[in-house]
């Protein structure tokens, strides 16, 4: 009965390969140049490399993060705006437009990505170019955001039902 458990596990995660997700069900396949983000509005934020997300304002204090007592450095990030929109729909939505008129539903957000430089052939990635590993590669580095593929930083937006 392990083995037959065992082989189902291990089916089920190649069928999840197969159909570009990981093992936690999120996107792995490489996003096209149509769907990719533009980077169109990329600037200097406080990022935290401990906790690994950009602080708000707030969170840090003399170069200091007050979630881990971490260095903070700057790095760049891609913003992009769009609508919030949690109430209307039951869950977190996101919209190019205001979509409703239930009160305080559609609030305009600014969606933060950490600027990365990726291999398109292998999809190995960091902030910085030289420390980007894929050994036995030729792939092409492009620079993107963390986000690129997911609306709104390029790729499709959510269709409201």
């Amino acid at each position: 009965m392990k083995k037959f458990g065992a082989l189902t596990v291990a089916m089920a995660f190649v069928c999840a390969l197969l159909a570009g997700k990981d093992r936690d069900g999120m996107e792995t396949r490489q996003e096209s140049a149509e769907k990719r983000c533009n980077l169109s509005k990329v600037v200097q934020r406080v990022y935290c490399p401990e906790c690994k997300k950009v602080c708000g304002k707030g969170d840090a204090e003399k170069g200091i993060c007050k979630t881990c007592k971490g260095k903070v450095e700057l790095a760049e990030v891609c913003i992009k705006n769009c609508y919030s929109c949690p109430i209307m729909h039951g869950s977190q939505k996101y919209h190019s437009r205001y979509c409703c008129g239930a009160a305080g539903c559609c609030v305009k957000i600014e969606v933060v990505a950490l600027v990365i430089y990726k291999c398109e052939k292998c999809g190995a990635s960091d902030r910085v170019v030289k420390n980007i590993k894929h050994d036995k590669c030729d792939g092409k580095i492009i620079k993107t955001c963390e986000r690129s593929g997911r609306f709104p930083h390029g790729g499709e937006e959510e269709k409201v039902k």
